[in-house]
């Protein structure tokens, strides 16, 4: 059994304040195998957050080596050498990470992999340089924990077991393990900022503090190589749920030859990327970028909850963000995890998505929604509702049932379930895809209507007509007041062109008698800095959410209406980099870096989005235009690993921030939605075929002749105020009702029983005449109860 030494205690508890670090990442891997529970990242040339057991909670802040002679220098592997990081094969996410001295007298090696069956970090070490240099130098490394995702509260001890000295970390149910194929010389646990090995070595060169235990703190723990014998060795950290499942990882890693794991690792990789369609001869880097999205792709699943995605292995602007934010990236949003694995569905790999379907069923709530983002064991993060995000999954169930691939699973019950949230909750979306605002969103409204026709799909196929009929009346409802939901006839933001597309029509959700209308709103701007102006006119917030209206197949790619509306965010979204364009997500943004390079604190500056370029393709696909720029812009986005970020910087480079003109922020990078973008778009190109296009939702409204619904639905949340001469009324709700109305001011009066149907909508229907003119006037009695609704409702006849 392992011995926990316990003094003496290090001084300077409880250490700064903890930090997350940088987000924009160089490389994040796993190994292949599910039974490998452990992800990292780099960036900057260390090794950053590793993940365990599970690929939402990241359990160290980062680990690095520190070189000195002793006497006269001390580097700091991040700071101070000059690293390159590139992959360990053309296959595998494995890395290798070469650093080099300043003055260029000694270089640093490092293969890094995970063990392909154990949750152990390996990092295999080489010295090289002047013979007469290494013989005086000392190499430490210096691991700072961030257990059960935080750096508050960890424990450090310093241990032996069998005659190895290691170093340990714990806090509450997790352990870690810190060791090596060569021994520690001397070992200390102290506080960041106060007795960390960091503080220690930079004053002096030397390592004077052998502190075995710093408890209850934000703590780092060091240690330094014994390189009497040589200068390589692995360094490995072990995870677990006890000591001795930690220490026991850790040294069964370390007894297998490095070799060995690297040869075990890129053979599980390798036939992974075997599945891959052969889509390379439409890229422009040899299919580079497209290998390494594949396996990004897959590398982003949880081993734990089979088909859990997360967005990113990151934290956007970690290095300002501390305990207070649980969640960056890595948790589960509905509408990125749908987007990922229909990327991987492009690539002809379906295995993921199916799992994917039926994490998403079983994460489903009780009444058909799903939360804004959650943890993968499902805990709602934010609670935030976008209507999207439920959208999504019934939209991914519809393609893999025309490819045939659910295998024995069923999703109708889902499907079913979601359907009705959209129903019921909507029309208006309380947060659109940018996560902010309420209303009317043509993105949202895009998903709404091709979600609602893939689920009438199902229904008819199950010989349920009357639900198939329900649904895509209210479909081809939503459907007939896009453009009258969220196109401006008062555009400004581009001489001559008046009618656009807006981002949002601002409407108050839990207000049932909302203003519809558009003309005359204004847009709050949540992400502003204090102090700035943050609410705007609805004409001038733009963003390209409208593109997802000819993706679906609801609208029609070259109509006037899109291409002004393309114009008017080609004017003000759009930057042209050398790489190529990008865009921005809307008009006054301020999700984004500080225009001095500061990270984002709640405001900022929206900077482009790569995967905006490759929302353009699609649609310049569809226009019968040529998208190979966009894919080429995607692909020189993309950092020196293949890497995709959410957002590029455009302002002149800031070096002490790691900020360069047309390069990746400290947002996220990478981001799965961008890498899952960019293999749809080499999909398309290779099918010259939107690959998203759904062909029941474009055979539905791009039919030349079609007219549009004049159905007009009333419901609880969306009492709408009045109908036209030749519209269709739908009173809707959720239980049985006799309707007791009138339209002649009740001279007489009409008790219609309501329709059921089996999605749970009861309705009734009234045709107005072309010389209505008195208002329909009703109220309820409902028949479970016998009970009247108490008031009266009127919808007025327009002229």
């Amino acid at each position: 059994m392992a011995i926990i030494l316990n003094s003496p205690v290090a001084t300077g508890a409880p250490g700064i304040p903890p930090r997350w670090t940088r987000s924009a990442k160089d490389a994040v891997c796993t190994a292949y195998s599910s039974v490998s529970h452990l992800w990292f990242t780099t960036s900057n040339g260390v090794v950053n957050e590793v993940y365990f057991p599970t690929i939402d909670q990241p359990q160290i802040r980062d680990l690095q080596f520190l070189i000195t002679d002793g006497e006269t220098f001390f580097h700091e592997e991040r700071r101070h050498l000059n690293s390159t990081t590139d992959y360990l094969d053309a296959t595998g996410l494995g890395v290798r990470i070469v650093g080099h001295s300043p003055d260029g007298r000694y270089h640093l090696f490092k293969e890094i992999i995970t063990d392909p069956h154990l949750p152990t970090l390996l990092i295999n070490t080489r010295l090289e340089g002047d013979p007469e240099l290494l013989n005086k130098l000392h190499l430490y490394v210096l691991l700072a924990p961030h257990l059960c995702v935080g750096g508050w509260g960890n424990n450090g001890h310093l241990a032996e077991v069998v005659g190895h000295k290691f170093l340990t970390a714990n806090k509450d149910d997790v352990w870690l393990a810190l060791g090596a194929t060569v021994p520690f010389l001397r070992a200390s646990c102290g506080y960041v900022g106060t007795t960390d090995g960091w503080q220690d070595i930079s004053a002096n060169f030397k390592m004077d503090y052998q502190f075995a235990a710093a408890l209850d703190g934000n703590i780092a723990l060091t240690a330094e190589i014994d390189l009497r014998k040589g200068y390589s060795f692995t360094l490995g950290l072990g995870f677990g749920r006890k000591l001795n499942r930690a220490v026991t990882t850790l040294y069964q890693s370390l007894a297998e030859p490095f070799p060995e794991h690297r040869a075990r690792f890129l053979e599980q990789w390798d036939r992974a990327s075997h599945h891959f369609l052969p889509l390379e001869k439409f890229s422009g880097d040899g299919g580079a970028l497209y290998r390494r999205s594949g396996e990004l792709l897959l590398a982003h699943e949880d081993k734990t909850y089979p088909g859990a995605l997360i967005a990113s292995l990151s934290i956007p602007w970690g290095e300002a963000r501390g305990d207070e934010d649980l969640g960056g990236y890595h948790l589960v949003w509905t509408r990125d995890m749908v987007n990922s694995v229909t990327g991987l569905a492009a690539t002809g790999v379906f295995g993921t998505a199916l799992r994917a379907l039926i994490y998403l069923a079983c994460s489903q709530r009780p009444d058909g929604g799903f939360p804004q983002n959650f943890w993968i064991d499902g805990k709602p993060y934010w609670n935030g509702i976008q209507l999207d995000e439920v959208s999504f999954p019934i939209m991914l169930a519809w393609r893999m049932h025309k490819a045939g691939v659910l295998r024995d699973f069923d999703p109708y019950p889902m499907v079913l379930r979601a359907a009705h949230f959209l129903i019921d909750k909507g029309c208006a979306t309380p947060q659109e895809r940018w996560e902010e605002n309420a209303g009317y969103s043509p993105s949202t409204l895009a998903a709404n209507v091709a979600a609602l026709v893939c689920a009438a799909c199902f229904a008819r196929d199950r010989g349920d007509l009357l639900t198939a009929q329900f649904l895509e009346e209210y479909a081809d409802f939503l459907e007939a007041h896009i453009e009258t939901w969220t196109v401006t006839n008062d555009g400004f933001l581009v001489p001559g062109i008046k009618r656009h597309y807006v981002r949002i029509n601002p409407i108050n959700i839990g207000d049932p008698d909302a203003d519809e209308s558009i003309e005359g709103k204004r847009v709050f701007i949540h992400n502003r800095a204090p102090g700035a102006q943050a609410d705007f006119p609805v004409a001038e917030i733009v963003d390209g959410g409208f593109l997802e209206l000819v993706r679906y197949g609801i609208r029609k790619a070259g109509e006037p209406l899109m291409e002004d509306s393309l114009r008017v965010i080609d004017a003000v979204l759009k930057t042209d980099f050398p790489a190529g364009p990008c865009w921005r997500r809307y008009t006054h943004d301020g999700y984004g870096q500080l225009d001095d390079g500061g990270p984002f604190l709640g405001w900022g500056r929206g900077r482009p989005w790569p995967l905006l370029t490759g929302e353009r393709g699609h649609y310049e696909l569809a226009a019968g235009r040529d998208p190979l720029p966009y894919l080429r812009a995607m692909e020189r986005f993309a950092n020196s690993t293949q890497l995709l970020p959410e957002q590029i910087w455009d302002q002149p480079d800031i070096p002490r921030a790691l900020l360069r003109y047309g390069y990746q922020t400290g947002s996220a990078t990478p981001l799965m939605w961008a890498h899952a973008e960019y293999i749809r778009l080499l999909r398309s190109t290779s099918d010259a075929r939107v690959f998203d296009m759904i062909d029941e939702v474009k055979d539905r409204y791009l039919k030349l002749g079609r007219k549009p619904s004049r159905l007009r639905v009333w419901k609880s949340n969306r009492r709408v105020k009045s109908v036209s001469p030749g519209d269709r009324l739908r009173i809707q709700a959720t239980q049985r009702f006799t309707l007791h109305w009138s339209n002649d001011e009740w001279q007489h009066v009409n008790d219609t029983g309501s329709i059921s149907t089996p999605i749970g909508f009861d309705y009734v229907d009234i045709d107005m005449g072309a010389d209505d003119r008195a208002p329909v006037r009703f109220t309820f009695n409902w028949r479970e109860t016998g009970n009247w609704e108490g008031r009266d409702y009127a919808v007025a006849i327009a002229k």
